[in-house]
């Protein structure tokens, strides 16, 4: 029985810490040389989240599949954001965007 009651507490306590961001690709567009991303973040959690890191990919219009990251601090429960990130294309066009995986 004791078992149970810990299993019990344990598990409210997983859902009151829960911490989720959902993050999606705004838009994007190609500003000179750099391609410039605007991401849409949603913190769907009930805890603050302190520090994140969104690590995104994208596909040039020469074929390659290039990577990079942008981060971002203290977003409460239930807010939504903007988050901005450059990276460096040269000469290429972009053909799509898409996040890889966030770091919290």
């Amino acid at each position: 029985m004791l078992k149970i009651k810990y299993l019990l507490l344990f598990s409210i306590f997983l859902f009151l810490a829960c911490t989720k961001i959902d993050v999606s690709v705004k838009e994007y567009s190609k500003e000179y040389d750099y391609l410039h991303v605007t991401f849409k973040v949603i913190n769907s959690g009930n805890t603050t989240v302190e520090y994140y890191e969104i690590y995104y990919k994208f596909r040039t219009t020469d074929g390659d599949v290039l990577n990079d990251w942008t981060n971002d601090v203290n977003l409460p429960p239930g807010e939504t954001r903007y988050v901005e990130a450059y990276s460096y294309v040269g000469d290429a066009g972009v053909t799509n965007v898409w996040v890889d995986h966030v770091d919290y």
